[in-house]
């Protein structure tokens, strides 16, 4: 019998249970697999593991039972009996039997090996956080649902909005594409390094936690003439612009963030903040010190705004080129297209 921490069991499990198949196109892509003193899952895209302390098991269970159980145990401890092919999970006075499969058929050859990690600067997730949420969701374009790394440069874009920060430090690392859906498992790990190989991108923090997803290749568009462009109108957003976005989100939600959207309009001395569902939709009118006669609209993710309320308050348009732009000197600019409608005078 082998006996381990039941919470320690149950918080790795939790993490990598995100790279666990909806349905199982490879064999066991659907289970937890058990290797080293660590519990790891494979989804053909993502690969993630974490060491359990006392976890001595080799092979595979199906996630969904596995999981629900261990979530529900209160016993601080529990024991785990590996017969023919069977796992039996004694808590207490309760006795769990699951099929247990002693061989490991996940195809983790496929994964590139790692022989040397470099480390990553807390500057390096923010920014990344940051930078993720401007990248699309049609895999038919599969470079704009990347972030694209370079040196000490991020870059992001869905063909309609376009983020590109500067790093204080360089990253070391050149032309990598690392998909932004996989971006909030590298924030929840708080990695703390990272090893670009071939065909493979691969993060690692500081109690063992790996996470290694497929990297896309490809070519990031040339966007220094798109950033460079020059604004011709500079308007402070409201003090309470926050308070509004947050009534707003009521009525933007959708199941992905990236297509959350509210809309601004800008007409002269006011800013309307727009949002609407299935359901229902929101308005709310606040002044603003836009002098304009003409009325500019445009969308932007609720989250996203109030992020970009924390570093600045200060919008800029360029009419000649139909965007809005908000930046911090040399360390962040966003732009995003801007419908201009002219009004009588």
């Amino acid at each position: 019998m082998k006996k381990v921490l039941s919470d320690d069991l149950q918080v790795a499990l939790e993490i990598v249970k995100p790279a666990i198949a909806k349905k199982e196109l490879i064999e066991q892509s659907t289970s937890f697999a058990f290797a080293d003193g660590k519990v790891l899952a494979y989804n053909d895209e993502v690969y993630m593991s974490h060491p359990v302390e006392g976890l001595d098991l080799f092979g595979a269970i199906k996630a969904e039972e596995l999981y629900g159980i261990i979530s529900k145990i209160k016993e601080k401890e529990i024991l785990l009996d590996v017969t023919d092919n069977e796992v039996v999970i004694t808590a207490g006075r309760t006795q769990v039997g699951l099929l247990f499969e002693s061989e490991i058929k996940l195809p983790l050859d496929q994964i590139d090996s790692v022989t040397k990690m470099i480390p990553i600067e807390d500057e390096f997730l923010d920014k990344l956080s940051f930078a993720s949420m401007v990248t699309g969701t049609n895999f038919l374009t599969p470079v704009l649902t990347c972030v694209y790394v370079d040196k000490n440069t991020l870059s992001s874009s869905d063909n309609r909005r376009l983020c590109n920060i500067t790093l204080e430090q360089d990253t070391g690392i050149e032309g990598l594409l690392l998909p932004a859906k996989i971006v909030p498992l590298i924030i929840r790990m708080q990695a703390s390094k990272i090893a670009v190989t071939e065909s493979w991108v691969h993060f690692e923090n500081e109690v063992g936690t790996r996470l290694s997803a497929r990297i896309f290749s490809g070519r990031f568009p040339e966007i220094s003439g798109i950033i460079s462009v020059t604004p011709d109108v500079e308007i402070e957003l409201p003090a309470n612009l926050t308070e509004t976005i947050d009534r707003a989100e009521v009525f933007s939600k959708k199941e992905y963030t990236n297509d959350e959207l509210i809309t601004i309009e800008l007409s002269r001395k006011k800013l309307t903040l727009k949002s609407k569902s299935e359901s229902g939709w929101f308005k709310e009118v606040n002044k603003c010190d836009y002098d304009g006669m003409d009325i500019l609209s445009f969308e932007i993710q609720p989250i996203f705004l109030k992020d970009i309320l924390t570093k600045t308050n200060i919008c800029h348009i360029s009419k000649k080129s139909n965007m809005v732009i908000f930046k911090e000197a040399n360390k962040w600019i966003y732009l995003t297209k801007v419908e201009l409608k002219r009004k009588d005078k």
